[in-house]
């Protein structure tokens, strides 16, 4: 299946794989309230941030953060790109989040210059697994 097919298939079901603005975190306060009271979780290569509130209108806000001594520009820059790139592609995981009533904010970042893209894949799909237990537990105990 070419680009233009998986394209359209995924138009037709309803799923995009866009990032729009509205999904991104912006605003040193919104960053100072992550990393103040938010919780963390490690990979082999990357790291999350999150922050889990209820709220009456569910949202997931994400940042990519890429310290400047993994390397020079080009190689951060590259690494933000695979981070948006699998954020991308698993960012349906997170429904199941918005659907119990709870926000997410979260700050996805790599921990190791050489990390690629099925290693990001992994460490996301594993560490956002957990977060939808966290919850899970957190509605049962409700």
């Amino acid at each position: 299946m070419n680009h233009a097919e998986r394209n359209k298939f995924n138009l037709a079901e309803g799923i995009t794989f866009s990032l729009p603005k509205k999904e991104v975190l912006r605003g040193e306060t919104s960053f100072n309230r992550l990393f103040q009271h938010g919780k963390s979780m490690h990979g082999k290569v990357s790291s999350i941030r999150f922050l889990l509130y209820k709220d009456e209108a569910p949202h997931k806000l994400m940042s990519f953060i890429v310290k400047k001594k993994m390397g020079n520009a080009v190689l951060r820059n590259r690494l933000k790109r695979l981070l948006r790139e699998v954020y991308r592609h698993h960012k349906m995981m997170l429904d199941s989040v918005l659907a119990q009533g709870y926000s997410i904010e979260a700050a996805f970042m790599v921990s190791k210059p050489s990390a690629g893209i099925t290693a990001l894949n992994q460490d996301y799909e594993t560490m956002i697994q957990r977060i939808v237990q966290i919850v899970d537990q957190n509605s049962t105990n409700e």
